[in-house]
């Protein structure tokens, strides 16, 4: 692996810090079949996917990437030459836009949303405690929520939970598949910022699809177990002013069958998007590349 491909992973695990606060995007089984229903116009379908997605959380939790990229990029300024840095850092922040990252995310649930399952998620998304837990979401996914996060990860050592309070939060990763989503969230966005930037490459240094399948099995075997860990402190700190009833009942959601669907919908959604913007960052940093060299990282 070249250094520009080097580069490109390490940018790719900074998004693993921009969402690990983020409980939106999982992965999931695969959704079972949807309900026959009559088939709303497309401006109704969209409304109900923009009231779904506005009592979820999912605008306000993708408006805060730029600003957590920044943050994540600055405290690595140092693995990175000064003039690199401030381009890197500019790429990042421009190619994930909420607002451009928001557009993938509607028009995938625009597309994929069938309109029975999407009216069960409703049910649920106007809960009280469904927008209980979302808005401890969409505040542990700020910058300030991932400062207080490390914190509170510093501590738990002397302020451990108790075995069923963590026996939730496993379950509650194990329905959503958090973990997995990560990991692949991880390999999904670097692979897409390497093919990004393979256009512009001499032919020596371009990397072959075979060799990438291997680097990128290689690197989520390597991720998982760090990972995992990094999604059970999240989860633990997300819903540390949750009742041990209100965290059971909301596991037990995940684990149904509409709970089921609409992860498997947005955690979908949110890997094409992510992916999209990798894409987009790969080629900027690969048009960097034909214009200075990057040996100086």
């Amino acid at each position: 692996m070249n250094r520009t491909q080097q580069l490109l992973m390490v940018l790719g695990m900074s998004l693993l810090w921009a969402t690990s606060a983020t409980a939106a995007p999982r992965e999931g089984a695969a959704p079972a079949t949807a309900k026959s229903a009559a088939k709303p116009s497309a401006a109704a379908h969209r409304a109900k996917v923009e009231e779904a997605l506005g009592l979820y959380g999912v605008k306000d939790q993708l408006a805060q990437f730029p600003a957590l990229l920044e943050a994540q990029m600055a405290r690595e300024k140092g693995q990175f030459d000064p003039e690199l840095h401030g381009q890197l850092t500019g790429i990042l922040v421009d190619s994930y836009q909420g607002e451009v990252l928001y557009a993938h995310v509607l028009r995938y649930f625009e597309t994929h949303a069938e309109p029975a399952r999407l009216e069960e998620a409703l049910a649920w998304l106007h809960s009280p405690l469904s927008k209980k837990m979302t808005q401890f979401e969409v505040e542990s996914s700020t910058p300030e929520g991932h400062r207080e996060l490390r914190q509170f990860a510093a501590g738990l050592a002397s302020n451990l939970p108790s075995d069923a309070r963590v026996g939730v939060v496993m379950r509650l990763d194990e329905a959503t598949q958090a973990s997995d989503w990560s990991v692949n969230m991880v390999a999904s966005v670097t692979r897409a910022m390497i093919e990004g930037t393979q256009p512009l490459l001499p032919p020596e240094k371009k990397i072959s699809e075979e060799d990438l399948d291997k680097q990128m099995e290689y690197m989520k075997a390597a991720l998982k177990p760090t990972i995992k860990s990094t999604v059970l402190v999240s989860f633990l700190y997300t819903y540390r002013a949750a009742s041990d009833e209100e965290l059971e009942q909301y596991a037990g959601y995940w684990e149904s069958e509409s709970g089921q669907w609409l992860n498997q919908i947005t955690s979908e959604a949110w890997l094409e998007a992510l992916s999209a913007a990798g894409r987009e960052a790969g080629e900027r940093i690969a048009e960097i590349k034909s214009k200075k060299s990057l040996t100086r990282l």
